[in-house]
């Protein structure tokens, strides 16, 4: 298992309630694909240097965990696939 860290760029939209379900949405997803999650960090809403899908702003989680690198591309087709996850930018920590 590799060590792994994601940043995900969630939709300013989201109330507080629905940024909790999405974290845990987000925990769920890796932990399904045999990932162990080890921290959480929801660094807040912060303004983008530009405008990404209309959005000015968004709300940025950091994610460390540890998975199997032939998981990797399946975790990162499901988040593609969640309306509320604007970006999401995972790499292999050394």
């Amino acid at each position: 298992m590799n060590n792994y860290e994601g940043m995900f760029l969630l939709s300013p939209k989201l109330t507080d309630e629905a940024l909790e379900k999405e974290i845990a949405s987000i925990k769920g997803v890796l932990e399904k694909n045999e990932a162990k999650v080890e921290k959480i960090e929801t660094l807040g809403k912060k303004a983008l240097a530009y405008k990404i899908k209309k959005f000015k702003e968004g709300i940025y989680v950091l994610v460390n965990f540890k998975v199997k690198p032939s998981s990797i591309i399946t975790v990162e087709k499901v988040f593609k696939l969640d309306e509320s996850i604007v970006r999401t930018l995972i790499i292999l920590k050394g």
